[in-house]
Parts: structure tokens; sequence; C-alpha cells
């Protein structure tokens, strides 16, 4: 499965998602992102049903790059904390990188890109496989 197929299985995609962290095997070509979901919905009845979270992990198999721009040293990048992502299909976005991403090796192999709004900049992930795990129930986050 694509990431592009598996965000639209999501109710709100990757957006306003939290990355508590992630992990990367180059032997076997793989990374996991273990993350929370905003799976609410607007249109719920109850704060809950509108702004419930749930964590999973990402796992991403056939990884061609995982690449990450440095922080915008304007923001408070080195605050701890889990970092707040928006993120989509490469081809649709506009990549503000200066770093130039390699072309893609496999026919099957897609390209995304995690805004991660903390930092003012993005990573970039091109693998051929994704998957996702639930880690918990859903609940409400501690703002």
């Amino acid at each position: 499965m694509t990431l592009f197929e598996l965000e639209h299985s999501l109710p709100n995609g990757f957006h306003d998602a939290h990355i508590h962290n992630f992990s990367i095997d180059y032997v076997k070509r793989e990374a996991t992102i273990t993350l929370d979901v905003l799976v609410g919905v607007p249109e719920g009845k109850t704060e809950f049903e509108r702004a419930a979270y749930r964590k999973c992990l990402l796992k991403l198999s056939g990884l061609e790059y995982f690449v990450i721009d440095p922080p915008d040293s304007s923001y408070q990048y080195a605050k701890p904390g889990t970092l707040w992502i928006d993120a989509g299909p490469l081809g649709s976005a506009e990549l503000t990188s200066k770093i130039k991403l390699p072309s893609l090796q496999s026919k099957n192999a897609f390209a995304y890109l995690f805004f991660v709004q903390d930092w003012n900049s993005s990573f970039y992930i091109a693998a051929t496989d994704s998957s996702l795990e639930w880690l918990s129930e859903p609940f409400m986050p501690n703002d």
C-alpha cells in the first residue's frame, strides 16, 4: 500500500498528526514512525468524537531515502515534545528543500513530504510499501 492510499484510509490523513519518534534500518531498508493521528471527525456530536487521537506505528519498507531538512533557526526546534506535522505526496507539494532529492529507483516507489510545523521544515521519504498498526484506543490529547 502506498502512503497516499494509507493516508486516505484515515479520517484526517496525517493532518495535525504528532510524531513521537522514528527509526531507520538501512540494512533491511525499513523505517518506522510512531505517531498520534487525529481520528476525530468535524461532524462528531461530542468533543471526543471531534478531537480524538490514536497512537499508531507507521511502517515503511523498500526504503529508498529518508531525508531530513534542518530546522528553521528562528523556531524553537530544540524544545522537547512530539513533532506536529502535516504530510502529502511529494509530487503535489511545493519543494522548499535546498537538497536535490534523488529520482525514485523502483517503479513501485512513492515519495512523501512531512512538514514539521515545529521546525518550519520538512523531511522526505521514498519507499515501496507502507502499513499502519494501531497501538492504542482513541484518546483526548493532553494540551
